[in-house]
């Protein structure tokens, strides 16, 4: 059954372009608050490399959010002068850069517990 079937309203393009843009803005926003507060707590071990680790996930953070607003603000200019657009463009360098920084993260967490474990 459609959401037309059901009696509710189909999505506007336009809104769901605005959702996708507002989950990618909430993804950006977890993955720097993430990365202060790791580096905030790895600080008292680890001291200033914890602090540069934290910066680079900012630094995705950051990217993340500009990247997705350049895209958003170039989709609403496009409706609102009329164009008619088939949504957000493909999220491939978003996806590829997150998930760059999760390998890189998960490779970097894995050599950590290694390095602790051979400590023992």
């Amino acid at each position: 059954m459609t959401a037309a079937g059901r009696g509710l309203k189909d999505t506007d393009p336009f809104d769901a372009r605005t959702l996708t843009a507002l989950a990618w803005r909430r993804t950006a926003i977890r993955i720097g608050a993430v990365s202060v507060v790791g580096a905030q707590l790895l600080a008292l071990v680890y001291g200033g490399s914890a602090y540069a680790l934290g910066l680079v996930g900012v630094a995705v953070g950051v990217m993340l959010h500009v990247s997705v607003s350049r895209q958003y603000v170039h989709h609403a200019r496009a409706v609102r002068a009329g164009v008619h657009d088939s949504g957000m463009a493909t999220a491939r360098t978003r996806v590829a850069l997150l998930s760059l920084f999760a390998l890189v993260s998960g490779v970097g967490t894995l050599a950590w517990l290694l390095w602790e474990a051979s400590l023992a």
